[in-house]
């Protein structure tokens, strides 16, 4: 065996890091993906909405689409696993990646963002069971997950006041990027809040993720 043939890359795991405002105010999207996800989670519907930018980081998808939950991790497994895996990925979830609790240990509001109206607490339906849907998304699309090279996964929160009409997965999507790209409604988080990620991947960083939020008013019907 030859000194040449040794020289292999040596592959390293995919490192969770919750997104923050310079994150974000620096993200160059021209050299590092986002990835906007409608989190669903259902046994044989599509409810994820997807949209992304570039428009070619996925082959073969239309931007933006609806796809399966196991859809969805593979999606982001293929990325994660290309040889040519960029550097830095920005991933926006619809769902809660933080919990509040009460002095009591009591589940509580994630004041002032789920106050209202309408409530909206993480640990009620639905927001309970599409939490769960981003703790599975993030851990089996990271499970076992190797790397050719160093990929940093920068992971904010999206969240869309009120169920009001037009409304789908696939617009859910898509507003969320428009946002995160606009730069536009960002909600740090409450001092009482705990990030989920580090349950995901122990050496995430404990800090709560940005929020990116859309407003109806500002909600695109496209």
């Amino acid at each position: 065996m030859t000194a040449q043939s040794t020289q292999t890359s040596q592959a390293v795991p995919v490192k969770l890091i919750p997104g923050n405002l310079q994150t974000l105010n620096d993200w160059n999207e021209l050299e590092h993906p986002v990835v906007a996800i409608d989190l669903g989670f259902a046994r044989q519907d599509a409810t994820c909405g997807f949209a992304f930018t570039p428009d070619h980081l996925f082959e073969g998808l239309k931007n933006p689409c609806t796809r399966q939950f196991g859809q969805s991790v593979q999606h982001l497994r293929a990325l994660f696993e290309r040889e040519n895996a960029p550097q830095k990925i920005a991933i926006i979830l619809e769902a809660p990646l933080s919990t509040a609790w009460s002095q009591h240990g009591n589940p509580d509001f994630r004041s002032p963002l789920e106050d209202g109206p309408p409530e909206r607490p993480w640990y009620r339906q639905p927001a309970a069971v599409v939490l769960t849907a981003a703790f599975y998304l993030l851990r089996k699309a990271l499970e076992g997950q190797e790397s050719p090279k160093c990929v940093e996964l920068h992971v904010f929160e999206g969240f869309i006041t009120g169920d009001f009409a037009g409304r789908t997965h696939r617009r859910d999507a898509h507003n969320l990027l428009r946002a995160f790209l606009a730069r536009t409604g960002t909600i740090g988080p409450g001092g009482r809040w705990e990030s989920i990620l580090p349950l995901v991947q122990v050496s995430a960083p404990v800090h709560p993720p940005l929020i990116i939020r859309v407003d109806e008013a500002d909600y695109v019907q496209n």
